[in-house]
């Protein structure tokens, strides 16, 4: 078996000739002896216990997907901000109590935006109505 490389898309499994592409060595390479059992029931026992690793390994990879998810919609919030969008909102389910603290500070954030972006906006109105100007934020704040 090759280096195993973890990422934030899973685990995989790079074949003995490839270079890990995080030290850039080859991993060192393997040999694989073949098991053999005394019993049918050792062989049970063997079976069962790699079964319960691989499904760890899967458990282990599907939360690293929902953390992948969960950061990239705070990121498309966060850039939607950055280009002024506040119609945007953390909509991915979350789990853990710091992303679903972070998801609540982020959206309570882009409210209270929203609503200074809307005071903002009525007072600049107010008063270009009594002959000081209109005040005009081109492409700086929308959705709202």
């Amino acid at each position: 078996m090759g280096c195993r490389v973890f990422s934030l898309t899973g685990i995989q499994v790079l074949p003995a000739w490839t270079n890990c592409p995080k030290c850039g060595r080859l991993p060192p390479p393997t040999t694989m002896e073949p098991v053999s059992f005394a019993s049918t029931e050792e062989e049970l026992t063997y079976l069962r216990s790699q079964r319960e690793e691989l499904q760890s390994l899967r458990e282990q990879v599907q939360e690293l997907q929902l953390l992948k998810d969960q950061v990239q919609d705070v990121a498309r919030v966060c850039n939607a901000v950055a280009r002024g969008d506040l119609s945007q909102k953390i909509t991915v389910v979350v789990q853990g109590v710091v992303m679903v603290q972070l998801k609540d500070v982020i959206n309570t954030m882009v409210d209270k935006l929203g609503q200074f972006a809307k005071e903002v906006t009525r007072v600049s109105q107010e008063v270009g109505t009594e002959g000081y100007g209109f005040v005009h934020f081109p492409h700086v704040l929308t959705g709202y």
